[in-house]
């Protein structure tokens, strides 16, 4: 009898361990389950389609081990309870695709620790079961900003943000600090529309600009896309348009992007797959920065365009190695404006 209590005790302790350590046996559970919370559409060709492609290139490579399922054009009053149907689906991943959701992750960690929310962009750890993801805009930014300060025949060129916070803010000082490493005498307009998906008021404000002088335009999120479709109004005129998305290149305004970047978010998802393939059902709270040399940006030039010369596309690839090396450092948080 006390040999038997024994071995209650002993299987008791070893499942209290596993559970503890957030491990459990895999040996029957074949997939992890990933769902994505999207503040605009899915093809938006911005901010909301990187996410959604990232997740789908590495669930492509997972050979069936990942699933991915999502919600689009979410608003934060409707993202929570969006994310409770996923939970009680047995999804164990819930990407929260924006800053407007905040609020939702923290409340969501404290009712539901078992599941690992991935929020972003956020540099802060916000709790034990939130992976926060925070690309280094500056980086890219800086590399747009080089170009614009010697492809600018004006001196003038403007940015259209839509918040000053966020990747945004480190995306648009960047490109400041870009500009005035090679142009330090040109002048730098800035105006934001207030909102993530403006499309409208980001192509008035890229209007506005265009009337002003200003030849070279910039700026970050899916609202830039109305400043890039402004700027193509104007075929015969020497104005360009640089953003956060490779995908406009394909567009019928793509002949107006000078210069872009894309969030690459694959690494998000290979950490969740690795930690699938280590037999482990979540992953602990951490702050996961995407920067160009750890895959987290691709960043393109215009393979056409006679203002990109070789002088500019020299002086970008000379950055770009500088960042790779470690030895190129952007204080984006020393512009004040």
């Amino acid at each position: 009898m006390k040999k038997l209590l024994i071995f209650f005790i002993v299987l008791m302790m070893s499942s209290v361990s596993l559970f503890a350590s957030g491990e459990q046996d895999t040996s029957e559970v074949t997939q992890v389950k990933v769902a994505l919370l999207l503040p605009s559409s899915a093809d938006d060709k911005g901010w909301s389609q990187g996410m959604y492609d990232a997740a789908m290139r590495v669930a492509d490579s997972s050979e069936g081990k990942m699933v991915i399922e999502y919600s689009e054009n979410m608003k934060p009053v409707d993202a929570g309870s969006a994310a409770r149907q996923y939970i009680a689906q047995g999804f164990s991943y819930i990407v929260f695709h924006g800053t407007q959701f905040n609020n939702t992750v923290v409340e969501l960690a404290e009712d539901f620790p078992e599941v690992t929310l991935i929020f972003g962009t956020s540099s802060e750890l916000l709790g034990d079961n939130i992976i926060s993801y925070q690309p280094a805009t500056e980086q890219p930014g800086y590399l747009s900003g080089i170009i614009a300060g010697m492809a600018t025949q004006t001196g003038k060129i403007g940015i259209v943000g839509p918040v000053d916070g966020g990747d945004a803010a480190q995306y648009n000082r960047g490109f400041w600090l870009g500009i005035k490493s090679v142009n330090p005498d040109a002048e730098i307009g800035v105006a934001h529309t207030g909102s993530y998906g403006d499309y409208v008021k980001a192509g008035e404000l890229a209007q506005t600009f265009i009337n002003d002088g200003f030849d070279i335009l910039a700026g970050s999120a899916q609202q830039g896309l109305g400043a890039l479709q402004a700027v193509a109004q104007y075929p015969d005129k020497e104005v360009y348009w640089m953003g956060t998305s490779e995908l406009h290149y394909q567009g019928p305004e793509g002949y107006k992007l000078m210069a872009a970047c894309t969030y690459y978010y694959d690494p998000i998802f290979d950490s969740v797959l690795e930690a699938f393939n280590r037999g482990e059902t979540s992953i602990e709270g951490q702050v996961l920065w995407l920067t160009i040399p750890n895959g987290g940006f691709t960043f393109s030039m215009a393979e056409e365009n006679a203002l990109l010369n070789d002088d500019i596309r020299g002086a970008v690839k000379d950055a770009e190695d500088k960042l790779m090396s470690g030895d190129l450092k952007i204080d984006w948080q020393s512009v004040k404006y």
